[in-house]
């Protein structure tokens, strides 16, 4: 909502103390701001947050549905002025690759296209937690909405009313509910079944496998959930599994190429997403065609701009 009331510094020091109250502790390890607001200053936020921490309300502090760009912005000011910089961001990321803003001003690293931005914050200090890491129930539970469960409005009818729940059944199915989503979810599903692990520990697994700076959000309503979640810190996903989910394919050419495209695409000092090119004299010398990094925040997977 463009109009929303804009957080403030009295705002902000309010909602903490509310809910350091709540929680009957005086401060938190890890204080994270929710959706990014570009109305406000970048420098505004990197100064309140550490006022809060200088009076001791919190040790570290995040942001949630950032930019890389507002990320990088953030960290270069706390950095010049001899500030505490963000050291954890919380992106969308899922096995699940959503073919569009799941909820409204909502930031994505799933797609295949965003792996070097994801290396970045590994490289940066800055810790990767996706929510929604299960997308929905979609990649746990193997007969969630299936395809011929799908009503034909959900992509072909008119938008529901906004906060209804048959807009929020709208948005997550248009997102989630893509034929490359459902071959992943095959995939590993198929995965799972050799190896005798569920589904969800499968795709959770996937996005761990992003780089041991990377963590996911999980939503449990029984015990049971947390020990299946709890499990899965002795195991992990050899590259050939990464692979095939990634290019939702398990055929060999298939996933040789588009694990080749991934990997060419680079976020460079200017943080514009740049292709690397194999030439015979020099092979790692960059291309010239860039695209910004804004440019591929909505890249889609098989998109041309990504996999041409």
């Amino acid at each position: 909502d463009p109009d929303r009331e804009m957080c403030t510094r009295e705002s902000l020091r309010s909602e903490i103390k509310a809910s350091l109250e709540a929680l009957r502790t005086d401060h938190a390890d890890l204080y994270m701001l929710h959706r990014d607001d570009p109305r406000i200053d970048v420098r505004d936020f990197v100064d309140w947050m550490n006022e809060l921490k200088d009076d001791g309300l919190i040790k570290r502090w995040g942001v949630s549905n950032w930019s890389l760009r507002r990320i990088h912005e953030a960290c270069s000011y706390a950095f010049t002025n001899d500030m505490e910089p963000l050291t954890a961001t919380s992106p969308q990321l899922s096995l699940a690759v959503p073919s569009s803003d799941i909820w409204p001003s909502t930031y994505s690293l799933s797609c295949p296209s965003k792996a070097s931005e994801i290396d970045w914050y590994g490289e940066n200090g800055i810790e990767v937690m996706g929510w929604e890491a299960l997308a929905k129930g979609f990649m746990a539970v193997p007969t969630l909405w299936r395809r011929h469960e799908i009503d034909f409005s959900t992509f072909h009818g008119p938008d529901a009313e906004v906060g209804t729940d048959l807009w929020r059944l709208q948005r997550i199915q248009r997102a989630y509910c893509t034929p490359a989503n459902y071959v992943r979810r095959d995939i590993a599903l198929k995965l799972a079944k050799s190896s005798g692990l569920t589904l969800a520990q499968i795709a959770l697994l996937y996005s761990l496998g992003k780089g041991d700076h990377v963590s996911v959000l999980v939503g449990a309503d029984r015990t049971s959930h947390l020990d299946e979640m709890a499990a899965i810190r002795d195991y992990k996903l050899d590259e050939e599994a990464m692979d095939a989910l990634t290019a939702a394919s398990m055929k060999p050419a298939v996933v040789s190429r588009v694990a080749e495209e991934v990997n060419a695409w680079k976020v460079d000092d200017d943080l514009r997403f740049r292709k690397v090119e194999k030439k015979k004299k020099n092979p790692t010398t960059f291309a010239s065609d860039t695209e910004s990094a804004d440019a591929l925040v909505n890249a889609q997977p098989f998109d041309e701009t990504v996999f041409a």
